[in-house]
């Protein structure tokens, strides 16, 4: 699908992240070479025995974990490394290297921050995974970015070779955190909606 075939009012959310890959991105990868990679959660690149796994996954800006005080600045860190991590292991490798891009802005606290970047760095150490770079940078609003590089003799598990009879493995509890984040954002939101008329009343007086 060519892009010109696209409502011009239509936004991303609309249209759907699979489509999106599905018709524009892989279509426009595919006239670099190889594409097989942009249905998984890493690019897999031969490299003699052993294949080079790399993937990149971000933190929401909007995490309600985070954000609603569920997790703490040093697990937000451990977050980062575990959602790249995972991705690499996915894949049936085993991840080694992490490159960080930090974006927060100028009245941040630095306290945090360094709590941020601690519960990075115990996680790494934790999993055998040494941070070898990235990009720290002032922006409008908080980025946690991972580039996870691995490797081994695997990577060979591709969505796209997925079929009947194969099979899926979890790990925790599938939904709970989305369910105390859903509980915990209606609570506030029923709080924020009394504090407001409690404030409109008293404007009133």
């Amino acid at each position: 699908m060519n892009t010109n075939d696209l409502d011009p009012m239509l936004t991303v959310g609309e249209v759907g992240e699979k489509r999106l890959i599905r018709d524009h991105i892989r279509p426009l990868a595919q006239k670099t070479g190889r594409t097989n990679s942009i249905w998984d959660d890493c690019a897999t690149i031969s490299a003699g025995v052993d294949n080079i796994t790399i993937t990149t996954d971000k933190i929401p800006e909007d995490l309600v974990a985070w954000k609603y005080g569920l997790m703490d600045s040093v697990a937000l860190g451990r977050y980062l490394v575990e959602v790249n991590a995972s991705d690499i292991c996915s894949m049936g490798c085993q991840p080694k290297y992490l490159l960080v891009n930090v974006a927060l802005p100028r009245n941040f606290s630095a306290s945090e921050f360094i709590k941020i970047y601690s519960g990075i760095s115990k996680r790494c150490r934790e999993l055998g995974i040494s941070i070898v770079g990235g990009d720290t940078k002032f922006a409008s609003s908080l980025s946690l970015v991972g580039i996870a590089v691995g490797y081994g003799a695997s990577g060979n598990f591709h969505r796209y070779t997925a079929g009947p009879s194969e099979l899926v493995f979890v790990t925790g509890k599938v939904g709970d955190l989305v369910q105390r984040s859903a509980l915990l954002s209606i609570t506030n939101g029923i709080l924020e909606s009394l504090m407001k008329i409690l404030n409109d009343r008293s404007t009133i007086q």
